[in-house]
């Protein structure tokens, strides 16, 4: 699975990068994306619509949707800035912590 946020250190580049990590994004073979934040748009738009998920502009309900999809073995990278609190998907919340869920041990 991944789930990734806005990387808010990229500025003005945020669009463009964002919209360049589709290809790296499709290659992989996950069974979930979960993206999150107004600049993960761009990607969101570049993804294959069978693999789209909703894009979020919120961190809370894409917490519980993530939380939620993790099955017991599941691996899970992470990705997003301090500033778009993606921490708070590993932390937990409503849904109980991902981390925990797969059996990781922070």
């Amino acid at each position: 699975m991944l789930a990734l946020g806005d990387m808010r250190e990229l500025g003005e580049y945020a669009d463009r990068m964002h919209s360049g990590l589709a290809d790296a994004v499709r290659s992989k073979r996950a069974r979930r994306r979960f993206l999150c934040g107004p600049t993960c748009r761009a990607l969101w738009q570049r993804l294959p619509r069978r693999r789209r998920e909703r894009n979020r502009t919120r961190l809370g309900g894409r917490r519980r949707e993530v939380g939620g999809a993790v099955r017991e073995g599941d691996v899970i990278a992470i990705k997003g800035s301090l500033g778009s609190k993606m921490k708070h998907v590993v932390d937990g919340g409503p849904g109980g912590p991902a981390a925990a869920k797969c059996g990781s041990e922070k």
